[in-house]
């Protein structure tokens, strides 16, 4: 990721300054004897440190003891962590983009969360609220930069009508019911439908459908309330349902739904189940539909890209070890203690 052709030297500058503004006393670079890292110049305080390695730690082969087998990858992992950090910092700061008052408020949101039920861990390994704090807004951060980048007016800009075709080719809506071809036992457990049950099942929702569709019917909700259809029905009603290719069902059944008509009610069957419904224009509502998926739609379009731009600044930001403090944090770590417990 370029940073506007800054040298380098003003890049550590951005960094260090970007730890200032945000206020964070876990960076601490007066109190030389407590650093356990510095990220291009930048102080890492043996809290801060602290809860990266206890990060580092979730995903650590241990051994019967509860000690880490690999200490050396244990170190670059807690390392990396920290890096991120900066380089994430550094690059808001770079760019002029601050965290926006919604994210703050998520960052406080998750930063109380996380105290409530695991202050009693974090206490017991150095670790205070305000560096959880601080670690919750450089996550929020990544997403700052992801906007920054590809959202409306970014610096690699994903057009809008690229997150509209992506949305309105892959997510789909119906009003109506998805069943199965299952029956449920007198004990509460479930099997599969006999052939005659689930020709019934089917017979019933065509009756529905036609009822619903016939000239002046009745609405579909009402018509699925009528005893013939709904004990048959297991009392289900018509509700909305939005439904995402491959992830909620198969390409070719989406593609079915996908093609409803939001005129009529019709019958889908299965092999495992039916739907009944009409489609839905999700055209004639965007802030209902589109609006409230566009920012998923634009991850999923982004998010290699975001991932390989992250590479790259992470790349540019070089860790150095206090070898000395750090052996000494490892030495005096309660391995005993549980995540989180």
């Amino acid at each position: 990721m370029k940073r506007s052709n800054l040298a380098k030297q003003a890049t550590i500058l951005l960094a260090a300054v970007c730890v200032t503004l945000v206020g964070i006393r876990a960076y601490s670079a007066s109190l030389a004897q407590d650093w356990l890292l510095q990220v291009e110049g930048v102080a890492i305080s043996r809290e801060l440190y602290s809860f990266f390695l206890s990060e580092a730690l979730v995903e650590a082969e241990r051994d019967e003891s509860g000690v880490p087998i690999d200490m050396e990858a244990l170190r670059e992992e807690t390392k990396a962590r920290a890096a991120a950090l900066v380089a994430i910092n550094s690059e808001l700061y770079n760019r002029r983009v601050t965290l926006d008052q919604l994210m703050k408020a998520r960052v406080a949101e998750r930063t109380s969360a996380l105290w409530r039920v695991y202050g009693n861990y974090y206490t017991a390994i150095g670790v205070s609220k305000e560096t959880i704090a601080l670690v919750q807004g450089g996550l929020a951060g990544r997403d700052q930069l992801f906007r920054a980048l590809y959202d409306t007016g970014g610096s690699r800009e994903t057009s809008e009508e690229r997150i509209q075709a992506f949305f309105y080719g892959n997510y789909a809506a119906f009003q109506g019911m998805q069943l199965f071809f299952t029956a449920a036992e007198p004990d509460g457990t479930e099997r599969m439908m006999t052939n005659t049950e689930r020709l019934a099942l089917l017979e019933a929702a065509r009756d529905l459908a036609s009822e619903v569709n016939r000239e002046e019917g009745p609405d579909f909700f009402e018509a699925s309330q009528q005893d013939r259809f709904a004990e048959a029905m297991s009392y289900a009603t018509p509700a909305m349902h939005m439904v995402m290719r491959v992830v909620d069902m198969p390409a070719d059944r989406f593609e079915q739904v996908a093609g409803l008509s939001p005129e009529r009610v019709s019958v889908l069957e299965f092999d495992d189940g039916l739907i009944i419904a009409r489609g839905v224009d999700m055209r004639e509502s965007p802030e209902e539909f589109y609006l409230v998926h566009r920012a998923e739609c634009l991850r999923i379009l982004e998010s290699e890209a975001f991932e390989q731009a992250l590479e790259e600044l992470f790349a540019a930001f070089r860790a150095d070890e206090n070898v000395t403090a750090v052996d000494a944090l490892l030495d005096g770590w309660d391995w005993t203690l549980g995540w989180r417990d």
